[in-house]
């Protein structure tokens, strides 16, 4: 059995016995369900048809006055089939399980979860523990095994700590996967200013250099991120992010990276909204070095055409290399189904949202999606 399958089985168990005691239990089973069919027009023409399920199990139970105990478990099933080459692949992998004891004003919740946070949308440098592709329709993104603890004061400022347990894999813009076995640490601290608010940021991890052939070698990496959001008319934000890696001759000590947009809504017709973003990474040996950039701007554009159906569209322009992402989904909702179109027209390689993370827009092309929520 696994650490990973021990810790799921333990939060059961813990969970089992909290809620042994005779007081209401309140259970519901809901999820998702999806089909997909890609279809790739550059010159390796390639067919995909997908399909996925999560389906999703959450508890809670009152424990005492003001607090309660709840927990969601959750499976990702998925499987595609290559029509051009008939080659079939699946899986099925935990997606959520955590158990939470929260109140009005406190949370502490441990399991596979999603940790996310930031002011920036589309260009993210606070990207740290998720792949939150903004052109996916669904949002999904694995989860990590972590404890995180939330306050919220009555001025909605909020304190965040959280301990990660590492694995052998990336998550977020990290090129080295965090030494397994290991603890990575950090917080938040979130405070209203003016018609928004500013917050800070701060984590440690050991990265691991145990897949580059260098032996099972380790290096400190500190990473600090100030971000804030106000609404002054149009809604303004910036994050601002410093990254220290140290221990290892030849390895790149700073990374920099500094985000600024602004969106708004229009009066035209339904109301279009609009949303821009540039980002500007910086990886250097010093932290004032200009060796290695990249430079990128994004727009998104969205507009309601009727209640039930809304057009959207996504762009990101990469001043280095002088290339332009397009993206556009047209989208029609019902009450549990979701039906969306999508085109796309970008390079074959395109990792501002993780080197793994839908690759299936990649290069030029059209995909089809039908979702039923339950």
């Amino acid at each position: 059995m696994s650490a990973r399958t021990k810790f799921i089985s333990a939060l059961v168990f813990i969970f089992t016995a909290l809620s042994f005691p005779a007081v209401p239990i309140h259970c519901s089973v809901h999820g998702s369900s999806d089909l997909w069919f890609s279809q790739q027009l550059d010159n390796d023409k390639s067919s995909l048809f997908g399909v996925r399920f999560l389906p999703q199990l959450s508890i809670e139970v009152p424990i005492s006055d003001g607090f309660s105990l709840d927990s969601e478990f959750s499976l990702n099933c998925f499987g595609n089939l290559n029509l051009t080459t008939e080659n079939i692949q699946g899986k099925i992998k935990p997606y959520r399980g955590w158990i939470r004891i929260s109140s009005n004003q406190f949370e502490a919740r441990a399991g596979l979860q999603k940790i996310s946070f930031g002011s920036a949308s589309l260009l993210r440098p606070l990207m740290w523990f998720d792949r939150i592709d903004p052109r996916d329709p669904l949002m999904l993104t694995d989860g990590i095994y972590a404890l995180l603890l939330r306050y919220y004061f009555l001025n909605n400022t909020s304190v965040w700590a959280w301990g990660i347990y590492g694995e052998d894999k990336t998550k977020g813009w990290e090129v080295l996967p965090s030494q397994e076995g290991s603890i990575e640490y950090g917080g938040r601290l979130q405070i209203p200013l003016w018609t928004g608010q500013l917050a800070f940021s701060f984590d440690h991890r050991k990265a691991s250099f145990s897949k580059h052939d260098n032996g099972d070698i380790t290096i400190p990496e500190y990473k600090i991120a100030l971000d804030g959001k106000w609404d002054i008319g149009p809604g303004v934000w910036f994050e601002l992010m410093e990254k220290k890696q140290s221990g290892m001759q030849g390895v790149e000590k700073w990374q920099k990276a500094l985000n600024l947009g602004l969106d708004y809504t229009f009066s035209i017709g339904n109301g279009l909204y609009i949303m821009a973003e540039f980002l500007y990474m910086d990886i250097s040996p010093f932290l004032k070095s200009e060796n290695d950039h990249l430079e990128f701007t994004a727009l998104s554009l969205n507009y309601p055409l009727t209640i039930t159906d809304r057009i959207f569209g996504m762009f990101f322009y990469s001043h280095r290399e002088g290339k332009l992402y397009s993206f556009i989904r047209w989208e029609r909702d019902y009450d549990k189904w979701s039906i969306y179109f999508m085109g796309f027209w970008n390079p074959t390689e395109f990792a501002l949202f993780g080197k793994d993370n839908y690759n299936l827009l990649a290069g030029k092309g059209f995909q089809v999606m039908v979702a039923y929520n339950f």
